[in-house]
């Protein structure tokens, strides 16, 4: 059989949707088939971007941080320690949810690269005829 990749699939994919958290919902079909065998692609994102997605979030968080303990200690009593208490919910909101750094966009690569590896652990219901130059339900 010939090496699995995205082209050679994308003829049998009849449902390619994207969904939370870098899940893309699948669905494989065949002329000879009834219908469709779904399946779930997982993209991972790519390690550098998150590091400095991370770092990024970090840093707001830090600045923010430090922009409202000063203003604190110079209010000083009772307000400052408000606006200490205050610090850790502004500075959530500046650095953002970590969810977001796990829903960052993926390259149609590494699309293209999660779906071909959900296939492949679905290859064995299917054959691709070299002849005819196209997928079949395995027999």
């Amino acid at each position: 059989m010939k090496e699995l990749t995205y082209e050679l699939i994308k003829p049998i994919i009849v449902k390619e949707e994207l969904g939370q958290h870098n899940m893309i919902q699948l669905e494989f079909k065949t002329e000879d088939m009834d219908s469709p065998i779904a399946t779930v692609a997982v993209v991972i994102p790519d390690q550098d971007e998150l590091v400095k997605q991370a770092m990024q979030s970090a840093g707001k968080s830090a600045v923010a941080n430090m922009a409202i303990s000063g203003v604190a200690g110079m209010m000083g009593g009772l307000a400052g320690q408000a606006a200490n208490g205050a610090s850790g919910m502004i500075t959530g909101a500046v650095a953002g949810n970590p969810v977001d750094i796990l829903n960052q966009k993926a390259s149609q690569e590494k699309r293209q690269a999660a779906i071909v590896t959900a296939f492949s652990a679905l290859a064995s219901f299917f054959d691709y005829n070299e002849q005819e130059k196209k997928w079949v339900k395995k027999q």
